[in-house]
């Protein structure tokens, strides 16, 4: 057993037991061999520090809001307060012209902390709630760059696996159908 609390996510590194997700990106960082997921600069490391926790307070939270809110009233203001929270990390990204992740051409802790949200916003959220992902140009162009390590294809989750395993959200109101088209792409359609 991973976590002796039964939380995830979890590590058992040969009995070494981390549990919590900004802490067990550190403790990658420090202990696997690998790029650096925290740069060298004091002022640079804060900033992921300070960003990766922000996913956790102003991300993940008002994802888990929206999805679960249910009247018009929290759903409206869970949806403004992600969708601020989503625009604050994008306004802090280094600029495009840069490269395309937090920090511009390397990858860090910020863009871990923030991939399986922002898959989950793609597709729970735009099946469920409407979501339209189109608001956020910048982090459509990071996800791109995210999806295409293959640290990432190893671990993403099946986006219609999420979409199915949120399925107890879905209300008549809000909600999208999707199904596969040619192959593994998704496509809306209409219930």
């Amino acid at each position: 057993r991973c976590s002796q609390r039964g939380r995830l996510p979890a590590l058992d590194n040969d009995g070494e037991h981390v549990e919590d997700s900004l802490i067990l990106l550190e403790y990658i960082h420090e202990v696997f061999v690998g790029g650096p997921l925290l740069p060298t600069s004091p002022g640079l490391r804060a900033k992921v520090k300070l960003w990766a926790k922000h996913v956790d307070l102003e991300v993940a939270p008002h994802f888990d809001r929206l999805l679960s809110a249910h009247d018009a009233e929290a759903r409206g203001q869970a949806r403004n307060d992600l969708v601020q929270g989503l625009a604050l990390f994008e306004a802090a990204m280094a600029p495009q012209s840069e490269g395309p992740f937090f920090l511009g051409d390397d990858f860090s802790m910020a863009d871990i902390a923030l991939a399986p949200w922002w898959l989950r916003v793609i597709s729970v959220l735009r099946a469920y709630r409407k979501f339209d992902p189109g608001a956020h140009p910048r982090l459509q162009v990071w996800y791109e760059a995210v999806e295409a390590r293959p640290s990432f294809q190893r671990t993403k989750v099946d986006p219609e696996r999420l979409i199915e395993e949120f399925s107890g959200f879905a209300d008549l109101e809000e909600s999208a159908q999707f199904r596969r088209v040619g192959g593994s792409s998704l496509a809306r359609g209409r219930r």
